[in-house]
């Protein structure tokens, strides 16, 4: 039992219809930009390149300025 040309545009085609064009491409984008995501931190782990999540390295190395409370939070 084989899947046809005509099985997978008929398919296709009630994808468009309820989804519709808009959100078809908004969802390839999203999947790629997944993709590439995930491959480029697979391949760094693989390298050797154990990066710490955003953010991490920031706060290790002492750059970021301390927060100070606004006057208008002590109300609160």
């Amino acid at each position: 039992m084989t899947v046809g040309v005509l099985e997978v545009l008929f398919v296709l085609f009630v994808v468009v219809l309820i989804l519709g064009p808009r959100r078809i491409v908004d969802l390839g984008r999203a999947l790629g930009c997944g993709v590439r995501d995930f491959k480029l931190e697979f391949g760094n782990r693989t390298a050797g390149n154990q990066r710490s999540p955003i953010g991490e390295d920031e706060e290790a190395s002492g750059d970021r300025k301390p927060v100070t409370p606004k006057a208008s939070d002590k109300g609160l």
